[in-house]
């Protein structure tokens, strides 16, 4: 989906991904929310039962609400309505409450959604942003309860994304992520581990000067139950990241090695830390090897609501430069009430980028602050029927400026939205 998930002259052009930070992050990074979908405008309905055990879950949205910054831009942003109509079916298991503690041997889901943005405006390089975005998630668990369980999964998106300057470009975007995770967790044993694969294709439709990546991802990790409610672990992942077709992306093989622990300090409080080794080994340019960890806090103070912490010292493969580096602070609280739900997600990213594709005497080197927040309240009107506001703002503030002939860019923006609407979930 353009807005949440997940920016003239030849010059600028070439800087179309490279002047816009909140884009570069790893596909991998499932709790960013500057790219993640609210979790109040999801919902999910018991199904339609079409076999023994096996559910069809439709689903359909409208969303209208206001962007103030189209185009990512410093000065002169151009703001827009949007509109926004979503389709959506999956197939799957019967729902938990269907299922009850018998979940079978096979658990399973196929989801597919279309979500069409229509921009609002009298300039017609911000209308020429409207477009589809399609998205496909499957998953497969075999016996999820047993000693020995098996998982696959598949998620594509299409993320249409305005370029960071007023044009009638967009930088689609296409993310495919498959992964097939091998746990072993015997019940009589305090021992448990397991091996996952992780692919990564990650391709911009219409940029030719934006790199195109795969990445391979093979991970492991043994745990051991120190206590009850206590686990530590060692974890490592070794991965091969390259560029595809043509495109001028540094190989790497970046290793991670960590060790953690996870405990819980109370029972209604949880937290988990981690930290190890990691190195790049990027064929040319800026390397990495240094320390990684993080730290993780919930606080759970009903049964459905918590409020959530994390801090993570991260090194990841990028698009604009050879990598990034990150301290992340993210924030996390959710809180329920009968029909009635909030929630609340600030975000601040402290970034620099190494190896930066140097544009017409612009520097290598880049630092940025990413602070981002989302505010959202949810009714749920019927078991079927939710109705949603959601208001969040996003600011990228860097020293980095792009020397284009004799005019001089800068990347820097901050962006308002707002949203309100309606999903129906059978």
């Amino acid at each position: 989906m353009k807005r949440l998930k997940l920016l003239a002259g030849v010059a600028v052009l070439v800087t179309a991904g490279a002047a816009r930070a909140d884009v570069e992050d790893t596909p991998l990074d499932p709790l960013d929310p500057i790219r993640v979908v609210s979790p109040l405008t999801i919902v999910q309905g018991d199904g339609i039962k079409v076999g023994d055990g096996t559910a069809v879950y439709p689903q359909v949205g409208l969303e209208t609400g206001y962007a103030s910054n189209t185009f990512y831009q410093a000065d002169n942003p151009q703001g827009a309505g949007i509109l926004r109509l979503l389709v959506s079916a999956g197939l799957g298991s019967l729902s938990k409450a269907r299922l009850g503690a018998d979940s079978g041997d096979v658990v399973f889901d196929a989801n597919g959604y279309a979500a069409y943005d229509r921009y609002l405006s009298s300039n017609n390089d911000v209308t020429d942003q409207s477009g589809l975005g399609l998205g496909f998630n499957g998953n497969v668990v075999v016996h999820p309860k047993g000693n020995v369980s098996f998982e696959a999964s598949d998620k594509f998106d299409r993320i249409l994304r305005p370029t960071n300057y007023e044009s009638n470009v967009n930088a689609t975007r296409d993310i495919n992520i498959a992964t097939l995770r091998l746990d072993v967790h015997p019940s009589n044993s305090r021992l448990g581990g397991s091996l996952a694969y992780t692919n990564a294709v990650d391709v911009f439709e219409n940029q030719d000067q934006l790199p195109d990546r795969m990445l391979h991802t093979l991970a492991g990790r043994l745990s051991f139950r120190l206590l009850p409610l206590t686990d530590v672990y060692i974890a490592a992942s070794g991965s091969y990241n390259t560029g595809l077709g043509n495109t001028k992306k540094v190989d790497s093989f970046p290793v991670v090695v960590t060790a953690g622990i996870s405990t819980a300090l109370t029972v209604k409080t949880s937290v988990a830390a981690e930290a190890g080794y990691t190195q790049g080994f990027y064929s040319s340019g800026p390397d990495y090897a240094t320390v990684t960890g993080g730290a993780y806090f919930e606080y759970r103070y009903s049964e459905v609501s918590a409020f959530r912490l994390r801090y993570a010292y991260v090194h990841a493969d990028s698009i604009n430069a050879n990598f990034y580096r990150d301290h992340v602070i993210q924030g996390w609280l959710e809180h329920k009430v009968d029909r009635f739900g909030l929630f609340l997600t600030p975000e601040i990213r402290f970034r620099e980028y190494a190896g930066f594709a140097a544009v017409m005497g612009s520097s290598a080197n880049r630092d940025d602050v990413i602070a981002a927040a989302a505010l959202g309240v949810r009714y749920q009107l019927r078991n079927w029927v939710t109705a949603a506001v959601q208001y969040r703002v996003v600011s990228d503030s860097t020293n980095f400026k792009l020397m284009t002939g004799t005019a001089t860019v800068d990347p820097s923006y901050v962006t308002h939205e707002v949203f309100a609407g309606v999903r129906l979930a059978l």
